[in-house]
């Protein structure tokens, strides 16, 4: 019994490292299958013109981003009066029509951009899918402690009862064991279905903490500067972000909206942004 708890582990801690090692390869794939979750969730813009148009002033300001260049970059225009923008790993990039609605120039749009593919090169989702995987990964061990606690508790029961109760002794025991495998299966098939959920409301609904998104402000100020676009242009967007807020009292802690809501707010992110732009000049 003891020699096959330790080839058990053994093996859990050969594979463990492969597994959070494989996470990086298959960050592309992932995006793939964030991409399917996201257009089943939202619905889809079909204008070629206008996405046609998005695609070119999105692949001026990638050429100049610092991130890899055989990225695939996607993207997709939501028909959804909501103001905000997001991105998904592997290069998938959501746009509103709300937002679109109150962008007045190439530069602001460019902005917007700049800002998802910040987000994308430097890997703030799947760092975040990582944390996610993390606890997966935690529940599996679980269910293999519990199943073995169980199983090493039935045997001492079995002993204890002596050989006439021995059968009922091994029934409890593999009632036990089957009970609590159960539950830990449960736990990490219900993680493993908000996976997706989680990695999209992270992206498009919350954002990320604080320094992560001082940081795609700051290399999105760098991509539009090298790009030839005005990186004003995001002052402005959150500017009128903030106007709209305001006017329409919104409450940013229940508006699902990453651009909206993200910490630090719009206030403190256009301040933000605007001492960025003072030093990059100089």
């Amino acid at each position: 019994m003891i020699k096959k708890q330790l080839i058990l582990w053994l093996l859990f801690l050969l594979i463990f490292p492969r597994i959070v090692c494989a996470l990086d390869e298959e960050e592309i794939k992932f995006g793939y299958f964030l991409d399917r979750y996201c257009i089943s969730m939202f619905p889809l813009l079909i204008n070629e013109p206008l996405s046609k148009r998005i695609e070119e002033i999105g692949s001026r300001v990638i050429k100049t981003s610092d991130g890899p260049k055989d990225i695939k970059y996607t993207f997709r225009i939501l028909n959804d009066t909501t103001i905000n923008a997001f991105s998904a790993s592997g290069g998938f990039i959501y746009i509103t029509t709300g937002l679109l609605d109150i962008l007045e120039s190439e530069d602001e749009v460019a902005a917007i951009i700049a800002r998802e593919v910040a987000h994308i090169n430097k890997s703030h989702l799947i760092n975040k899918v990582r944390t996610l995987r993390s606890t997966l990964i935690a529940l599996d061990v679980a269910k293999v402690v519990i199943t073995m606690a169980a199983s090493a508790a039935g045997s001492a029961a079995s002993m204890a009862a002596g050989a006439a109760s021995s059968a009922a002794a091994s029934s409890v025991s593999t009632i036990a064991t089957s009970f609590l495998a159960s539950t830990a299966s449960k736990l990490a098939v219900n993680a493993l279905g908000t996976l997706a959920a989680n990695a999209i409301a992270t992206s498009a609904l919350l954002g990320y903490e604080r320094s992560k998104e001082f940081e795609a402000d700051e290399l999105a100020i760098q991509y539009l500067l090298k790009a030839g676009y005005d990186p004003n242009a995001l002052i402005n967007v959150y500017r009128k972000c903030i106007g709209i807020r305001d006017w329409l009292k919104l409450d940013e802690k229940k508006y699902a909206s990453s651009l909206m809501n993200a910490s630090p707010g719009l206030d403190e992110r256009m301040k933000n942004a605007q001492e960025l732009i003072s030093k990059s000049k100089k």
